[in-house]
């Protein structure tokens, strides 16, 4: 973004840090200090939900602010007016 000087996917850009990062090393961090009984199970499946939502988010982001899409079309999806 910075050498094209084209802002247009910022917000999806703020969303993959957070989303990606930000949130998976807290659920990580909290997971490993406070819920050390928890099976494995519920951390993996945890793990796909939180990754299958992030993906699904963001594809949808890179749509809507790259404007490949028309908001008419994606605003019922996304929950928007």
């Amino acid at each position: 973004m910075a050498s094209s000087k084209n802002h247009v996917q910022m917000v999806t850009h703020a969303h993959i840090l957070l989303l990606g990062f930000a949130i998976s090393f807290v659920c990580g961090v909290c997971q490993k200090l406070w819920l050390t009984d928890v099976p494995g199970a519920l951390a993996r499946l945890q793990f796909y939900l939180h990754q299958i939502g992030a993906v699904v988010l963001l594809i949808r982001l890179f749509l809507m602010f790259g404007q490949s899409v028309e908001e008419k079309i994606l605003g019922p999806i996304l929950g928007m007016k």
